[in-house]
């Protein structure tokens, strides 16, 4: 999951609030493995923080950092130097930088259970 998207399930003036909370409600009833990093949960807190105050990113904190809702990876700098370098080997790919772990490949897999639903939930696709 990418950080618009915890956003928007956070926040109710998000455009994608009622989408987003849909979906997620959806991919939880189905059991759907989330995944997400630390690296992702810390721009979605301090989006929350800032626009919604300290309470809120403290509950987002608390869902995101539950194993019952989603899988969060923690960025070591195994993981950060993996990444860079799927990152970088694709070069006619559009996909930002990602975790890169066994079973996560992004020319085939989606890393981001919103990846079809929320406009910009994960940023472009890949190609």
């Amino acid at each position: 999951m990418d950080a618009s998207a915890w956003v928007a399930i956070t926040n109710r003036k998000d455009r994608n609030h009622q989408e987003a909370v849909q979906i997620f409600r959806r991919l939880l009833e189905s059991s759907t493995l989330l995944i997400t990093t630390t690296w992702t949960s810390y721009e979605a807190l301090t989006i929350v923080k800032s626009r919604l105050g300290y309470s809120q990113a403290e509950r987002l904190w608390d869902r995101v950092k539950s194993r019952a809702v989603v899988d969060l990876i923690w960025i070591d700098e195994h993981i950060e130097r993996e990444s860079l370098k799927v990152f970088w080997h694709y070069k006619d790919k559009t996909w930002g930088v990602f975790p890169a772990r066994a079973g996560m490949n992004p020319a085939s897999d989606s890393a981001c259970g919103f990846r079809v639903r929320v406009p910009r939930a994960c940023g472009d696709e890949p190609k």
